[in-house]
């Protein structure tokens, strides 16, 4: 293998090299595998065969199908179809898009948020939404992730969970993470990953709002709407407010105080964020241990929206596991943490 580290620029590189071995004893140095990378995975092959791709897509796409395969690509996505052929169209077309390039075109389609999350969405917005913002810090880097492979390995890269592609229990849901609405974050130290988190753009209330049904009736003369006073009629409790959610939390190999200083980090990024969507921060409750006092999140009731996703099932960490279309649509009430400048707006 001695001959091929020489051109060999990562660590997807040196893994292919190694699962291919065997088949490389031909080629001189890695050009000469590059050029001929389609023919030598034969897990690529087996993918082709799985997923339809015809040979003049492939043909027409060299560059992106080699960019997929040095990624670990064919053999991330051909684990994830063991034992999951009715997700074989859904990622069958996220693959397409990954390789000729297109990928925001499917993850970010136009309406999709909007339909998502059935809240109007504004321009300045969703765009300030597809940034992914990134932090770096000596050793530690803090970043949105939002790419086909480095999702699809989110029940992975920070020790193994539900979300596996491989097996996990709930990996039905992992394409779900390909939603417009929803990201992940990472952190690494030292180029290792040691976090991991779903954001979500989302709305949610304080007080569930009684008209979802909207339906019409005749009035009842007999009963008087009871008079609102100003400050009710100002209160924030029955608006859709845009909601920029952290699920809970998942950290690998660092100690419990370096996670709360992983946290400090965190905060600090979707603070910027929510102030650039002009949105509300909200943490799961599961950040109660691991957020300063000083940092002004107090527990309360709230009701989070459960948004429409593409994957049609997708599992929501901070509320209760996975969720399916008969759940899409509605308001689920949970106790989360929310800053205190959303109760006195005027001391923000």
């Amino acid at each position: 293998m001695e001959r091929f580290i020489p051109g060999a620029k990562s660590e997807q590189h040196l893994l292919f090299l190694l699962k291919n071995r065997e088949r490389l004893k031909a080629y001189p140095d890695f050009e000469s595998v590059m050029k001929q990378v389609t023919e030598i995975d034969t897990t690529w092959k087996k993918l082709c065969q799985q997923l339809k791709i015809e040979p003049s897509f492939a043909e027409e796409n060299q560059k992106g199908v080699r960019k997929f395969l040095y990624q670990g690509g064919a053999e991330i996505i051909g684990l994830f179809l063991q034992n999951s052929e009715g997700e074989k169209e859904k990622i069958r077309r996220l693959c397409l898009a990954e390789i000729a390039d297109r990928f925001y075109d499917v993850k970010y389609h136009e309406g999709d948020l909007e339909h998502e999350i059935a809240l109007e969405i504004s321009k300045e917005n969703e765009v300030a939404w597809r940034e992914n913002l990134v932090t770096k810090n000596g050793n530690v880097k803090l970043w949105e992730e939002d790419r086909l492979l480095p999702v699809m390995q989110i029940g992975e890269l920070v020790g193994h969970t539900c979300l596996s592609y491989r097996d996990g229990g709930y990996k039905e849901c992992l394409l779900s993470a390909f939603d417009a609405n929803k990201k992940v974050l990472y952190l690494s130290l030292n180029n290792q990953f040691v976090f991991r988190a779903f954001i979500r753009l989302t709305k949610g209330t304080l007080t569930k709002n009684k008209d979802v049904n909207r339906r019409l009736q005749f009035v009842d003369i007999t009963k008087e709407k009871p008079v609102e006073s100003p400050d009710q009629r100002n209160s924030k409790d029955q608006k859709e407010v845009l909601t920029l959610f952290l699920e809970r939390p998942y950290f690998k190999g660092i100690s419990d105080e370096k996670q709360k200083e992983v946290i400090q980090m965190v905060l600090r990024l979707l603070r910027r964020k929510a102030k650039k969507l002009s949105a509300q921060l909200v943490l799961s409750n599961d950040y109660e241990g691991l957020v300063q006092k000083e940092s002004g999140f107090i527990r309360t009731q709230y009701y989070m929206y459960i948004s429409a996703s593409k994957n049609g099932k997708q599992y929501l960490d901070s509320l209760g596991g996975m969720a399916t279309v008969n759940n899409e649509g509605s308001y689920r009430r949970g106790t989360f943490l929310l800053p205190i400048e959303f109760f006195n707006p005027q001391n923000a």
